[in-house]
């Protein structure tokens, strides 16, 4: 039931209204709809998988864009945002697990023109 107060980001996956409505053509409840669990993953992880097409399989860009990070500068704070809270969490170096996610990912999808490369 997390909702960011300037943002508006809803739920587990933080959703914005314009990515719920983008991902969701008919939807009428942003608010009640992102606030269950299973419609928010589900959108979430549904405009996840778009930005990582648009952006050639690049997992650092695709994130970059979910996160809202336009500017270089913005790209490379939500990172390290991103790697402070992995790190504290979990107690692995952000580095070490973006490149398992990569290598696995490679292998994973050789054959597949969409996600075939990381960079």
């Amino acid at each position: 039931k997390s909702i960011n107060p300037s943002s508006g980001a809803t739920g587990l996956m933080q959703v914005m209204e314009e990515t719920y409505y983008d991902m969701n053509p008919k939807g009428k409840h942003f608010r009640r709809d992102m606030l269950n669990p299973y419609k928010n993953i589900e959108t979430g992880t549904k405009s996840l998988h778009t930005k990582l097409k648009i952006c050639n399989g690049n997992l650092y860009k695709a994130l970059c864009s979910y996160g809202g990070a336009k500017s270089k500068k913005a790209k490379k704070r939500y990172m390290k945002q991103l790697a402070e809270a992995y790190e504290s969490i979990y107690h692995i170096p952000f580095e070490e697990v973006m490149a398992e996610i990569e290598l696995e990912w490679n292998i994973k999808h050789r054959g597949d023109k969409v996600f075939a490369s990381f960079t």
